[in-house]
């Protein structure tokens, strides 16, 4: 049989293969994924061969046919066909709208709309579809009728979407009512796996390529192309062990260098997003000599963002200016060179590059390149381009709260080429850069900083910004020179934060008694915080793949106790608990950030312990200089 029956691909065959050793769970989170993937692995294979034996019952190998849909028109959008086998109707589907848009994009794409059993001799087949050509198009309609033979054997027929065509009778598929036409697809049972992993079916596409590997005798018997939409399909399902041994089967099969690169290029994107990085860039490198210019751009730019997340800024630089920028790169491409370019040093190209990205692009990505540039502008210490900057970002949006406070800061930013050093009079290290204790800013730009202060203050009192918003605010009182003002805000602002210490430490004592696991595996977020930290946290790779893994694993238990509830009882139960662990693993990556956010609080306490001291210190030395009466 296929070696696509062993669940598992041990860590000595990763490390001949790649070179790489067998990464170990490191925390929860790691361990509830690997569990995950095996479970899935004996699920899925398990459900495949409950499903292959009902199949073998209904469908008897002799007398089981398959009929399969192609569309061979361009801009034709299929919404409904409907299939009969001797004047029975068998079969009928609507098609979604991303069925419809696969179909007419994507190519050797086919549709698996019926399955039957017909008797030896002469059968005849009907199909009559309707759809559009374009979004807005008039109806189209058209109908196939196909004479054939049928043998002691199972039949696979591939027939063809013609619109505006009836073809009223043909032998085999092949130029018929005055239409030429030639299946796309090599196998059309690749086909209809295509389709499924285009429309976000991934389940569905693992269990259909269980069937094809089912079919077979052997692996080389399987159909070209085989291996490599395997492994893309463990890569949809996060099965890393999985896609690893199914991208090696695919090397070993001399399946198309560009299909098995493209695929390698997604596995390595995989191992980067759960933070494999030095992983990602071993799968990166092990393909350099097997690159075409088809996926030159898209290795370059993954490995390029390796390159930055280890922090060998040079190297990462060197990948992302290798990128063929003769080409449109996506905007994301733009924003990490520029900030490889800084970290490197070259704080002009790289500001120049964000400048350009930030004016140019109004989505998110446009916003985090102007907090990044405003930022930097900070960084050197000059305010006024820095305030500029800013002013650029939108009232509401993620990086809002960041930039208001940036906003703040910018109006007591010393100007550029001041001395940011701390003072002998005593210093403070305090929001982006040093200011030092004796520096009296403008009222104008304190009261305007003050602005900025007050509006972050409306917000989730969770969100960073708005705590340190609430420190700053009695600074910039004490460098308007109202020091008891700003010894009682900084009093205020200590009881402030330690209540909202105790507000974390509540939602973390919650989540870790497993309160709000049934909202998480709903994808509901709105008990929780709605602030920035927590949006990353739960669109961050690792938390979508463990609440991925919880639906997938619960749905495999569901389909296993339809399929054969007692004699699965015991895989069910597992099924169960490690879908619980995935849950559970993803509240801790919630808590674990909370723990960090604890202890931003806690620096935040300090440093307005620290400002309240320091101001109570120089009261007193103004005192004691001052002449006895």
């Amino acid at each position: 049989m296929a070696r696509v029956m062993s669940p598992r691909w041990t860590a000595a065959l990763l490390t001949a293969v790649f070179g790489l050793p067998g990464i170990a769970a490191a925390n929860p989170a790691d361990e509830a994924l690997e569990r995950s993937n095996h479970f899935k692995s004996i699920a899925v294979q398990r459900l495949s061969d409950i499903q292959g034996r009902v199949l073998r019952e209904r469908f008897p190998p002799d007398q089981r046919i398959r009929i399969f849909l192609d569309v061979h028109m361009a801009g034709f959008l299929l919404e409904h066909a409907e299939v009969r086998l001797n004047g029975n109707r068998i079969a009928e589907h609507d098609y979604s709208a991303a069925e419809a848009r696969a179909l007419r994009d994507l190519p050797e794409t086919t549709h698996a709309i019926a399955r039957s059993t017909a008797t030896r001799g002469l059968n005849t087949l009907e199909v009559r579809y309707r759809g559009r050509s374009g979004t807005d198009g008039d109806p189209v309609i058209g109908s196939y009728r196909l004479n054939f033979q049928k043998a002691d054997r199972g039949k696979l027929l591939t027939v063809p979407v013609l619109p505006g065509h009836t073809v009223r009778d043909a032998s085999e598929p092949g130029t018929a009512g005055g239409v030429a036409w030639q299946s796309d697809p090599d196998d059309a049972r690749l086909g209809m796996v295509r389709l499924l992993q285009a429309t976000g079916r991934p389940l569905a596409a693992l269990l259909f390529l269980l069937e094809i590997s089912a079919s077979v005798a052997d692996a080389d018997s399987l159909p070209t192309g085989f291996h490599t939409l395997l492994a893309r399909g463990y890569i949809d399902l996060g099965m890393r062990d999985q896609a690893y041994r199914a991208l090696a089967d695919a090397a070993e099969a001399e399946e198309p260098t560009v299909a098995v690169t493209g695929v390698a290029i997604d596995l390595a994107a995989l191992e980067y997003r759960h933070r494999h990085v030095e992983a990602a860039l071993a799968i990166l490198e092990n393909h350099r000599d097997r690159l075409t210019p088809v996926h030159r751009n898209d290795w370059e730019e993954l490995r390029g963002r390796c390159l930055l997340a280890l922090g060998d800024n040079d190297r990462a630089v060197g990948a992302l200016q290798a990128i063929d920028w003769s080409l449109e790169q996506a905007p994301h491409v733009h924003f990490n060179l520029a900030v490889a370019l800084i970290r490197r040093g070259d704080d002009e190209a790289g500001r120049k590059l964000l400048d350009r990205l930030g004016r140019a692009d109004d989505s998110r990505l446009g916003d985090k390149a102007n907090l990044a540039l405003g930022y930097e502008y900070l960084r050197a210490g000059d305010g006024a381009r820095a305030r500029r900057v800013f002013a650029r970002l939108p009232w509401r949006g993620p990086y809002t709260s960041r930039a208001l406070a940036g906003f703040g800061w910018s109006e007591l930013a010393p100007l550029a080429g001041d001395d940011q050093q701390p003072r002998e009079t005593g210093g403070i290290r305090f929001g982006p850069f040093v200011f030092g204790a004796s520096e009296v800013r403008p009222e104008e730009a304190a009261a305007r900083a003050m602005s900025a202060w007050d509006a972050l203050l409306e917000r989730d009192p969770l969100e960073p910004a708005v705590q340190e918003a609430r420190v700053a605010r009695a600074y910039t009182l004490a460098h308007t020179g109202d020091h008891q003002g700003a010894v009682a805000d900084y009093e205020a602002a200590v009881d402030w934060l330690a209540e909202q210490r105790r507000r974390l430490d509540r939602l973390i004592h919650d989540l870790q008694r497993g309160e709000h696991a049934a909202a998480l595996a709903r994808d509901e977020y709105g008990a929780l915080p709605q602030t920035a930290w927590l949006r990353h946290t739960v669109a961050e790779s690792r938390f979508r793949q463990l609440q991925r893994n919880y639906q997938e694993l619960r749905f495999l238990q569901g389909a296993l106790a339809n399929a054969d509830p007692y004699g699965t009882r015991v895989m069910q139960q597992a099924l169960s608990q490690i879908a619980d662990r995935n849950l559970r693993a993803a509240q801790m990556l919630i808590v674990e950030q909370a723990r960090r956010q604890d202890q931003v609080i806690d620096n935040y306490i300090l440093a307005a312990h620290r400002g309240r001291v320091r101001l109570l210190e120089e009261a007193r030395a103004a005192r004691a200089r001052a002449p006895t009466p």
